[in-house]
């Protein structure tokens, strides 16, 4: 059965008869898994008829394979996303800007919504349907030694409660 999803890709099937699992029969836990390389940004496209650079449909390609060599399933409901993008620190600055900068937040370009759109538009058709699906969603651009892109994905917990709030009343608690 051929299911329509946005952004061009393809969901696969989790069970041998061709449906998508239901996601209490899929793993209950969150996986992590690593891509090598300058984390990038997804362009700011304009028109309806605009294409995706080269590199960018090969960087979506890598990450897909990566979760799926991971073995991320396909979730149809809430699905939780934590990202950190590492950046390297410029091997030309001195050994004390280098060491100042290690660990240290990001916030230069590249934009950290971009890079994420990167990273929701990649996992659709792997992780989940449809990106919306993506909820909690987490993401951080650090300075370290190497570039790198960590991506953790699971099936979201419960909704997300206030505190104080005891749940929905029940009929007869007193």
């Amino acid at each position: 059965m051929r299911k329509s999803i946005s952004h061009g890709a393809e969901p696969r099937q989790n069970s041998s008869d061709g449906e998508i699992a239901r996601d209490g029969d899929l793993p209950q836990h969150a996986i992590t898994f690593t891509h090598l390389g300058r984390p990038m940004a997804h362009p700011h496209l304009g028109g309806k008829h605009a294409r995706l650079p080269e590199k960018i449909k090969g960087r979506r390609a890598a990450l897909r394979g990566l979760a799926l060599h991971a073995g991320v399933p396909l979730r149809s409901g809430a699905v939780f996303l934590d990202v950190t993008f590492w950046f390297a620190v410029p091997k030309s600055l001195s050994a004390k800007k280098r060491a100042e900068r290690m660990g240290a937040l990001h916030i230069i370009d590249p934009d950290g919504s971009n890079v994420l759109k990167l990273v929701e538009d990649a996992l659709v058709g792997v992780a989940y349907l449809d990106d919306n699906q993506a909820n909690p969603v987490s993401s951080r651009k650090i300075w370290g030694d190497t570039d790198k892109t960590v991506i953790t994905v699971g099936p979201a917990g419960r909704p997300f409660e206030t505190p104080g709030d005891d749940g929905p009343a029940r009929a007869g608690a007193e």
